[in-house]
């Protein structure tokens, strides 16, 4: 038990976490009683279902070598291209010289003018090359000064290793500044959510930035003289879990990968927290037939273990799915031996005897001696302060942000069509990720009487299979002319009628797409991880879908049904700020004549070259701003037919009274 002495820290840590796998109940599943969360979960499902039939039918060596060899490929088509950034500068800007072990502080350039933070750890005297292990951080505010992670390198020190420990963008010394009152900076996943979204305009995601940050720390790592190349090694925690997964996943430069608190089956996940940030959900990830245990199947047969906490509120029985079928395709590929588990009896966290496990399988596989942690000093870890490598507050994050804005302005430079041979409503519907208009259908039509003159219909609508949205037709009874109709998108008004009596000139088709208004997921349906609407749009990403394009499609589904239905087309579509987007878009593929728009975004094209936004997760959609922008769209529809109330910036100003605003900017 002597190996197992820890620090304060933990001790208080694990005490705060113990019961959070279950705290939740029976909320959780209230929350999930949601018509657009059961939507999603039906299609994970279906998409869980296709796979394991898939995986249950191979038998034979050879077949699990060919299904390896296409998961590696279905993720590196979810990456998508690496920024393509020659070497850059690298300097050690000190060294920490403590018991046993040494800390050189370093910064390394992934992109012109974008530094990594990071800490070199390495055993004090080593006189020959040591095997290594690169360590992305997880999603600690602290980023490399995390006690968890400081203990590893400390720990791996003293068994003999080198460790380097990095910042990813957001956390230690390139946090971003805050955006609300009195927040001096924004949280980790609040951080690459933002970036995300940003990059989003560029048709790029911050997954793909991260991991060619990731490689030019490894390749960092390997240029060390004191490290052995042909014993290199993974691990991280939580966010740095995924990332030495995904590293496993893309870089055969690592001999042996140790995810920990992240390895669990996506189902069991997204049906209990929504899906992750940013980084976490490349695009069309389980579109591609792929789940977190292909990330272990891609990295075969290299040796591979498991971290995992029994009380996690990354499912531990998507753990266990996990490793059973990963397990089962390394032992038809004749190397089961190489997958192992660890599970700590403990909340989420890479506590002391998790990353000792960790130890103890890198010492077995690269043939070092284990001696455990007894030597460590808990009380006695290298500071916050005494880490930074630039030794002043958090800076680094603007070097990302200014990066991406000068691409920005170089790509705006050179669009890529109308070389492309799209118009713009297919360039839209190619960005919205808009299938062919499924089947819809009306399953009720139910009046609610007349009030005022005003009779009002609710209209239930089947939009695609599965998922169902309401809807209220609002008509005047005392006419006997036909009706002029006005669709408005948005959450319903609690009071139709007073709503369309404020203009009694036309009838009212009143569209609420899913997740909206009496739709709106439960704010705390993924626990405090993180805003709903942000996790079901990265849900949405994992199944090949875009948040903005299903509700554009609802809004094309309602309108062909009042007209199938009913008989009625609208003249004129109406929305508000981030409805006015959905509404703009289902006037241009509905070829309508009119359109009202008030808080209208003036273009995302300069979302990428700001330093904050103040725009709703959902109306991003990758490629909105790079192939189709707000003013083209306006401008297919009829001259003299568009409305815009209020022009909002990116931070939601109201900009109407700038000169020059309606001028084409697209040009």
């Amino acid at each position: 038990m002597m190996e197992l002495h820890t620090s304060e820290f933990e001790r208080r840590a694990h005490a705060a976490r113990e019961r959070s796998y279950i705290d939740d109940y029976p909320e959780r599943m209230d929350y999930r009683d949601n018509a657009f969360l059961r939507f999603l979960d039906s299609r994970s499902d279906a998409y869980l279902l296709k796979r394991k039939r898939r995986v249950k039918a191979i038998r034979s060596k050879e077949e699990a070598i060919a299904y390896r060899d296409s998961v590696r490929e279905a993720f590196k088509r979810c990456v998508g291209p690496l920024p393509d950034c020659p070497p850059g500068r690298v300097e050690v800007t000190g060294t920490l010289h403590k018991d046993g072990y040494s800390v050189d502080r370093v910064t390394i350039e992934a992109m012109p003018g974008v530094f990594i933070t990071a800490n070199f750890y390495y055993p004090a005297g080593v006189r020959q090359p040591a095997p290594a292990v690169l360590f992305p951080c997880g999603h600690a505010a602290e980023g490399k000064a995390s006690p968890m992670y400081v203990s590893f390198g400390v720990e791996a020190a003293k068994n003999g290793f080198c460790t380097l420990i990095y910042d990813p963008i957001g956390q230690g010394e390139r946090r971003l500044p805050g955006e609300a009152p009195g927040e001096e900076w924004l949280s980790p996943v609040d951080a690459h959510c933002k970036l995300d979204r940003q990059l989003s305009v560029l048709d790029e995601h911050a997954a793909a930035y991260m991991l060619a940050e990731s490689r030019r720390a490894l390749d960092y790592l390997l240029a060390r003289p004191e490290v052995d190349p042909t014993r290199v090694a993974v691990s991280g925690n939580s966010g740095g879990g995924m990332m030495s997964a995904y590293m496993g996943a893309y870089d055969d430069r690592l001999h042996a990968v140790a995810p920990c608190c992240y390895i669990t089956e996506l189902r069991a996940m997204l049906q209990r927290i929504l899906a992750q940030d940013a980084e976490q959900c490349t695009p069309g990830f389980m579109e591609q037939g792929l789940d977190l245990s292909d990330l272990i199947t891609a990295a075969a047969p290299r040796p591979y273990m498991v971290g995992a906490a029994l009380f996690d509120f990354f499912p531990i029985e998507g753990v266990r799915d996990a490793l059973v079928e990963a397990k089962g395709l390394y032992r038809l590929m004749g190397v089961e031996e190489r997958v192992h588990v660890s599970i700590a009896s403990k909340g989420h966290g890479m506590w002391v005897e998790t990353r000792l496990a960790v130890l103890r399988f890198l010492c077995r596989e690269f043939d070092v001696p284990y001696r455990g942690n007894a030597t460590v000093d808990y009380e006695s870890l290298p500071s916050e302060s005494e880490l930074l490598c630039a030794q002043m507050s958090p800076t680094g994050g603007h070097e990302l942000q200014a990066y991406i804005s000068s691409r920005a302005e170089a790509m705006f430079r050179n669009r890529p069509y109308p070389a492309d041979g799209m118009d713009v409503p297919e360039r839209l519907i190619s960005v919205l990720k808009l299938s062919e208009p499924h089947e819809t259908r009306l399953l009720a039509r139910e009046s609610s009487g007349t009030t005022a003159g005003w009779e009002v219909t609710r209209l239930v609508i089947e939009s695609e299979p599965g998922m169902t949205i309401e809807c209220k037709l609002v008509r005047r009874v005392d006419t006997v002319q036909p009706d002029t109709l006005c669709a408005v998108v948005g959450p319903l008004p609690e009071d139709v009628v007073s709503a369309a009596t404020a203009d009694s000139n036309c009838s009212w088709l009143f569209v609420q797409p899913r997740g909206i208004g009496t739709d709106a997921m439960h704010p705390r349906s993924s626990f405090g991880m993180f805003d709903v609407e942000t996790g079901a749009g990265y849900y949405a990403r994992l199944l090949g879908r875009t948040l903005q394009g299903m509700r554009v499609a609802d809004v094309l589904a309602a309108l062909r049904v009042l007209q199938d239905e009913c008989g009625l087309r609208p003249a004129e579509i109406r929305g508000s700020e981030e409805h006015a987007l959905t509404a703009l878009y289902a006037a241009v593929l509905a070829k309508l004549g009119r359109v009202r728009l008030d808080g209208l975004l003036s273009a995302f094209r300069d979302v990428p070259v700001s330093e904050h936004h103040r725009w709703g997760h959902g109306i991003f959609a990758a490629g909105l701003g790079l192939h189709v922008d707000v003013q083209e769209l306006l401008a297919e529809l009829p001259a003299g037919g568009v409305t815009v109330v209020r022009w909002l910036d990116v931070l939601k100003r109201d900009i109407s009274g700038m000169p020059n605003l309606l001028h084409n900017r697209a040009t």
